[in-house]
């Protein structure tokens, strides 16, 4: 077995050991019992992503795609007591269970969101050799809502891009909302195993002149503009 494989192979070994270890690093919020489905970011990724807010204190995000990270992140957002999250989602019932879940907690205050459905756009420049996908979120409701020029961290997890035909679904990513970032920010692309994460992070790399950190263990593909201490 060549060396990067074998190493690649125990890294996904030793994931339940961390994501474990991670689980009762999160604890320390106090937000009791969180559920988690298999769809969800996994647990140390999460770690990474409140140690992005609380040491690099990213207090404005951007995140695509609502659920767990959103709710550690506001957690991690009231900790460092003074920030705000948006949140993007295409589905509208899912956006209202996850806000629940922020009320239980008292943390609805650090999050605002936005439905936006999927619908066909014409507007979006895909590259040669990537197969296009029709649809993307529809943004024209909130144009006005997120502040131009102010998201220190954008978290990009949606939309949904396992199926057949929808590889590169999260690939529009940078250039729909490219707007809304600061001038210094840090852009993570979750799922970063599947190839058309990885084509759409490589890809978003050469619009920045700089190659992205592929984290095998967090799944993650990491952008960053500025000094940031990695976390």
């Amino acid at each position: 077995m060549r060396p990067k494989i074998f190493e690649r192979a125990t890294k996904r070994l030793l994931q339940p050991s961390r994501d474990a270890s991670a689980l009762q690093k999160l604890a320390g919020f106090g937000l009791g019992y969180v559920p988690w489905s298999a769809a969800a970011m996994r647990p140390e990724s999460v770690v990474m992503l409140a140690n992005e807010i609380l040491i690099n204190r990213r207090c404005s995000v951007l995140e695509l795609g609502s659920g767990v990270s959103t709710l550690f992140g506001a957690a991690a957002i009231a900790q460092l007591g003074d920030g705000h999250i948006d949140s993007v989602d295409q589905d509208e019932d899912w956006i209202k269970i996850v806000r629940q879940m922020l009320c239980d907690r008292n943390l609805e205050s650090f999050v605002t969101f936005h439905h936006a459905p999927l619908v066909n756009r014409q507007d979006i420049r895909w590259p040669s050799g990537m197969t296009a996908v029709g649809d993307y979120f529809d943004t024209s409701k909130i144009e006005q809502a997120i502040q131009e020029g102010s998201k220190s961290l954008i978290i990009v997890d949606a939309p949904t891009a396992y199926q057949v035909g929808r590889e590169y679904a999260r690939f529009p990513a940078f250039q729909v909302f490219r707007k809304y970032f600061a001038d210094e920010f840090t852009i993570i692309l979750d799922d970063i195993l599947r190839h058309g994460e990885r084509r759409a992070v490589e890809h978003w790399g050469k619009e920045l002149q700089q190659r992205p950190t592929i984290d095998l263990i967090r799944e993650m593909g990491i952008l960053t503009t500025g000094h940031r201490w990695v976390v």
